[in-house]
């Protein structure tokens, strides 16, 4: 069985010029500091071009939220020209940039994946080979004008040992038929359902939390751990 795409290479790759370009239009004063200070070393910041409310300083993803175009979109052409590539709903869009020495540890975000309907896309701008990401282990270069994919539900880092900043636009995306085709076509493999139903219970806890679900009592509870039992007995009859 082939192995789930934690990250994948999409067929689109943008103009340098262009995007630099456009990256020239933001002015220092709208780059704003990344809100997780805890997960990160030195300076990562970013302006929002599609947030919630549009407003430019406007950086925390909210699920369920409205998202508009910023000013700082209204203002770059080439940044448009790309969303309009993406033939889906745009949810939050945003420039990243961590500076020289700067670091992001390692971390998760929790329902960031295609599978979990939002399929997160970085396209780098600014970027050279001592800028790095690890994704599941494996570390990855991006390079300038490339499209990525990344399962940000998996754990990853990043890491600036260059010289200049390393600047990424981010488009977090709801996939529809369209983009679904786009990813079949660049070899996704999807991620394998949870084995219990429900993600964050597997082999190595389903004991404990039947544990926990028949000590708590409750109809619901009680249900649940029934469920589980039954999705235990049934991958051990067909474990070979």
């Amino acid at each position: 069985m082939a192995r789930r795409s934690a990250w994948l290479r999409l067929p689109f790759e943008f103009d340098r010029a262009g995007l630099v370009g456009d990256l020239a239009r933001v002015r220092a004063s709208e780059w704003v500091a990344h809100p997780n200070a805890r997960v990160y070393t030195g300076r990562w910041r970013s302006v929002a071009l599609r947030s919630v409310g549009g407003e430019p300083g406007q950086v925390v993803c909210e699920p369920g939220s409205r998202y508009r175009d910023t000013p700082v979109l209204r203002r770059c052409e080439y940044f448009r020209t790309v969303l309009r590539r993406f033939d889906c709903h745009k949810l939050s869009v945003r420039l990243m940039a961590l500076d020289p020495g700067a670091s992001i540890a390692e971390h998760r975000d929790r329902g960031s994946s295609f599978e979990d309907g939002l399929a997160r896309v970085h396209i780098p701008i600014v970027s050279s080979r001592a800028a790095s990401f690890v994704v599941d282990g494996k570390r990855l270069h991006f390079a300038e004008g490339e499209t990525w994919y990344f399962d940000a539900d998996c754990t990853h880092s990043a890491t600036n040992a260059g010289s200049d900043w390393r600047v990424h636009l981010l488009l977090d995306l709801v996939p529809n038929a369209w983009l679904r085709q786009v990813f079949d076509a660049a070899g996704f493999v999807k991620r394998p359902p949870p084995p219990y139903g429900r993600p964050g219970i597997d082999d190595d806890n389903v004991d404990d939390v039947i544990w926990a679900l028949r000590r708590t009592g409750g109809a619901t509870a009680l249900a649940l751990a029934d469920e589980l039992e039954s999705r235990k007995r049934g991958l051990v009859a067909q474990a070979p």
